[in-house]
């Protein structure tokens, strides 16, 4: 895992070795490495985490490309004014997400683990309801959805744009009643009265914003973390990429019973310390399978690479779990988070619109309007 970590983060700094004056190779250089880091960005992210003279390194430089991010949420202007009334993101449940398979395919590639122990400590009865509670927490887990990919012609599309119907078919009407009623089509799209019309909008947030939001609210949950996403073809028990994601979950489990195991030496007497220790077994296989599940919610089929996407990724009290589609995560003040709303294709109807939302939530002197370059046909 180290090895590999390493290996990425060589390539990303022997970028800089370009030695030229030409201006136009040294900004598509520079391009270059940033596309690299967003590439593999899982991998990069993860080195953040790891304490290692191989990796420490290279950790400023990674720092530094990762706060020059800029994330994008496509969404359409209704949504928008419900984030900004709210002053919410709304997260849904990652079992909804598109990629059904989504938040269970670390738990499926490791599904031999779990056989494994239940044979070895005899409780082969116990399998359906390991596996009822890895299922109940992957039902916990909420996420909200970002891009690294901005002014994206695909997620315009799935996203920001409603198609229109049209609103004559068949051959009932002679041709002036169609054309009338065409024209009155026309008048709704472009006044944006229609609730076909396309009504884009991107929310553009820098990732060193959303980094700054999150440590202020994470002490309120079990889990509030910001997590890019690793694509893999399959989910079969030799994929190399699940393997390598299985090391940095059960790594994390590691650490956590470490810690857990010193702090209780150092508070409970030896009677209590040797009952806990006793325990550790069953703790370190609840540990693994929550951060199996945990991990899994970073794992999408590459079918939806396109969407290079990053997400945060939430569960409440470990004690009070919610179990509904959504939760609405308060994040206050949107004037530290956001940067910008970008107006989709086929949207220009409803920039004054956004001017007013803005202007009612005190955001129009830090929040900038922007206009897509996009000339995708809507």
């Amino acid at each position: 895992m180290i090895k590999y970590a390493e290996h990425l983060c060589r390539i990303l700094h022997n970028f800089d070795d370009c030695t030229t004056a030409d201006n136009t190779i040294i900004e598509l250089n520079k391009q270059a490495k940033l596309n690299f880091f967003k590439q593999n960005l899982f991998v990069f992210h993860q080195c953040l985490y790891i304490n290692d003279p191989r990796i420490n390194q290279y950790k400023s430089e990674i720092q530094q490309l990762y706060d020059s991010i800029e994330l994008h949420h496509y969404t359409n202007v209704d949504t928008l004014e419900k984030i900004l009334n709210g002053q919410t993101l709304r997260l849904s449940q990652i079992t909804r997400m598109n990629d059904y398979d989504e938040a269970m395919a670390l738990i499926k590639h490791n599904m031999h683990v779990f056989y494994k122990h239940v044979c070895l400590h005899n409780c082969i009865s116990r399998l359906s309801h390991i596996i009822s509670t890895i299922e109940t927490y992957a039902f916990e887990l909420y996420t909200f959805s970002l891009s690294t990919r901005g002014d994206d012609a695909a997620q315009w599309e799935r996203y920001g744009i409603r198609k229109n119907q049209n609103m004559v078919t068949g051959h009932s009407l002679c041709n002036i009643c169609k054309e009338i009623m065409n024209k009155i089509k026309s008048w709704f799209v472009k006044t944006g009265n229609n609730s076909d019309s396309p009504c884009g909008v991107c929310i553009k947030i820098p990732m060193k914003k959303l980094r700054k939001k999150i440590e202020g609210l994470k002490s309120k949950y079990e889990i509030l973390e910001i997590e890019p996403i690793a694509y893999t073809q399959d989910y079969a028990q030799n994929n190399p990429v699940l393997d390598f994601i299985t090391k940095i979950a059960l790594s994390r489990t590691d650490k956590e019973i470490k810690l857990i195991h010193e702090a209780l030496s150092q508070h409970l007497g030896d009677e209590d310390t040797v009952a806990v220790f006793n325990n550790l077994p069953q703790l370190k296989t609840r540990f693994t399978y929550k951060n199996l599940i945990m991990y899994s919610s970073q794992v999408k089929h590459e079918s939806f690479n396109s969407e290079s996407e990053i997400r945060l990724v939430l569960r409440e009290n470990l004690f009070e779990p919610q179990m509904s589609d959504h939760i609405m995560l308060n994040v206050g003040n949107f004037n530290d988070l956001i940067s910008s709303i970008m107006i989709g294709p086929g949207a220009d109807h409803i920039e004054g619109r956004v001017a007013d939302l803005l202007k009612k939530h005190n955001l129009d002197k830090t929040v900038k309007i922007e206009k897509r370059k996009c000339s995708l046909r809507t």
